[in-house]
């Protein structure tokens, strides 16, 4: 029977009968475990440290600059959103105004008399 071997399988389908009518078996191996593969490694104690140091310092580094970055940004950011609230803000008080300049026309429009006490049957009689 032959032997295909370190196959990698993505699905394995349980039938009846095979499609080819070929029989077949399946073997799986025991999992490597970690301290087997821990001994393959060369291991050299004296640098070890160093570069595990230096990689780590360099990671943080790189971290630091990229936090740097990003609080620039949204400084940036914040700077810009409130100047913008402030435009907003005083063209709101703007339209305010006219709109308040507005309705006094229209009052005084709609009042002829313009003066004298306020009565229900002014305008009326």
């Amino acid at each position: 029977m032959p032997r295909l071997v370190d196959v990698e399988v993505e699905e394995v389908s349980l039938v009846d009968r095979p499609a080819n009518g070929r029989r077949f078996r399946l073997f799986k191996r025991q999992a490597r475990r970690w301290w087997d593969t821990l001994r393959e490694v060369p291991v050299e104690t004296e640098n070890v440290s160093e570069t595990l140091g230096e990689r780590i310092e360099k990671r943080l580094e790189t971290a630091l600059q990229a936090i740097s970055e990003e609080m620039e940004t949204l400084a940036k950011d914040a700077q810009e959103s409130h100047e913008r609230c402030e435009r907003l803000e005083a063209q709101m008080a703007a339209l305010a105004g006219e709109r308040r300049e507005e309705l006094n026309k229209e009052r005084q429009s709609l009042d002829p008399a313009g003066a004298g006490p306020r009565s229900l049957w002014r305008g009326v009689l």
